[in-house]
């Protein structure tokens, strides 16, 4: 009888005899895993705290500033650290960083590596050295207002920077405190583009000053002059029309990248030379040219007045190294950034293109004999260019030219034609003479 009622237990007991301790053994392992987790959580945060803090390739900094800005000091817990906050409070802080990386390392390490900026561009402001990066970033201190005069400034002194636009907005960075700390100007090329366009401005430089070498500043400073005037068309709407590469590699350029292409190639020479602003009466456009340094004394050159056109291809060099007071018969220098860059004095006009060819006429000097001194000279059909002191003596020339050729003729090597063209704003004109 006892067999018989244990072969007769249902089987369902049987099964639930057999699942009771596997449902135990899902619950311990759960219970388990959560202690691990728990035990796991309290040992990072009670064991792994940060002693050894190291930072890697600083120049500009020190470890210290840079372990500052990131924020980090020693018992702050190794895992639990915001490494992301800490990257942006660097760059946010310290305009010569880069990029920033943060490792951990147990058992209490953390490594710092910074890439800083490499400067590219440098610029001597007052009595501070101001920089820019390869990606167009200011690197300096300064309010929105100075910094947004600066970019002006640099967009002047650094040719090299084809990629900026001035139409586009600055972006401004600032510290914890709300100072302006640096700003990164607009980029319009990308880095292959740049590079390209880089190299053609940079060659036509390079070329030009290995063919010159050896010849006077002045020399080298004609030759560049020429280049661009024989090379280039104005013109105000071309897509690179105020930068170098506009007048160097597309060959049409507004006055802006025509004075950065000047002063591209005299510096290449070895040439001081800066770009000027100023604007004519009443005209809200304005215009840039160059201020160069010719056997120490300062002359100012515009370079816009001689380039190609479509109804002449000849030069007038009526602005070439002449006095500041000579450019303001057409232009006043702007002082929007007066307060930032210290623009030399330009008084003499002894190294300008007239006065070494003995073609500028004085006070008081007989332009008509002058006249008739290079016309002898000429060997062919030719063309002789006087420039005037005067504009008094200028205009009597001028209206008085058929009686001065008239009086020529008997004295000349025969017969001829003559034509006159005359560029009033620098008091300059051309007699074209063809002997028939």
């Amino acid at each position: 009888m006892a067999h018989s009622l244990h072969s007769q237990q249902p089987p369902e007991s049987k099964h639930g005899e057999h699942n009771a301790p596997r449902k135990h053994t899902s619950v311990n392992a759960l219970i388990g895993f959560v202690l691990v987790v728990i035990a796991a959580i309290f040992v990072m945060s009670v064991l792994f705290r940060v002693h050894d803090i190291r930072v890697e390739g600083n120049e500009h900094y020190t470890d210290e500033e840079i372990i500052k800005a990131i924020d980090i000091e020693d018992g702050d817990n190794l895992f639990f650290y915001d490494r992301i906050a800490a990257v942006s409070r660097a760059l946010a802080k310290l305009p010569y960083i880069e990029e920033v990386s943060i490792t951990r390392s147990l058992p209490d390490r953390i490594t710092i590596t910074v890439t800083e900026s490499k400067a590219m561009a440098y610029l001597v402001v007052g009595d501070e050295d101001w920089t820019l990066d390869h990606n167009c970033k200011v690197l300096g201190k300064a309010s929105e207002d100075e910094l947004s005069n600066l970019t002006l400034l640099l967009s002047y002194e650094c040719p090299e920077l084809l990629q900026y636009s001035a139409s586009e907005e600055i972006t401004y960075y600032s510290d914890a405190d709300g100072n302006v700390v640096s700003a990164r100007l607009p980029i319009t090329l990308s880095q292959e583009q740049y590079a390209a366009e880089f190299g053609v401005c940079d060659g036509i430089a390079k070329t030009l000053a290995q063919q010159t070498a050896g010849q006077s500043d002045y020399e080298r400073e004609l030759a560049a002059y020429n280049y661009i005037a024989s090379n280039c068309y104005y013109s105000y709407d071309a897509v690179n029309a105020a930068n170098a590469y506009g007048a160097f590699g597309d060959g049409a350029a507004k006055c802006d990248g025509i004075s950065l292409a000047m002063k591209w190639l005299c510096e290449e020479m070895g040439i001081s030379c800066m770009v000027m602003a100023g604007n004519a009466p009443g005209n809200p456009i304005g215009h840039a040219w160059n201020v160069v340094c010719i056997d120490g004394t300062y002359y100012d050159l515009d370079v816009t007045n001689d380039v190609n056109s479509a109804d002449r291809d000849y030069n007038y060099y009526g602005a070439f190294n002449v006095s500041r007071r000579w450019i303001r018969n057409k232009y006043t220098e702007s002082v929007s950034f007066s307060g930032f860059l210290i623009v030399p004095g330009s008084e003499s006009m002894n190294m300008s293109y007239h006065a070494l060819n003995g073609s500028f006429v004085t006070a008081g000097t007989p332009a008509e004999e002058l006249l008739y001194r290079q016309l002898d000279a000429l060997d062919s059909s030719d063309a002789v260019l006087l420039q005037f002191e005067s504009w008094d003596e200028y205009t009597a020339f001028i209206n008085d030219i058929n009686g001065i050729m008239g009086r020529w003729s008997g004295l000349s090597k025969g017969s001829f034609n003559y034509s006159l063209s005359h560029l009033d704003e620098f008091q300059v004109c051309r007699i074209s003479v063809t002997y028939l």
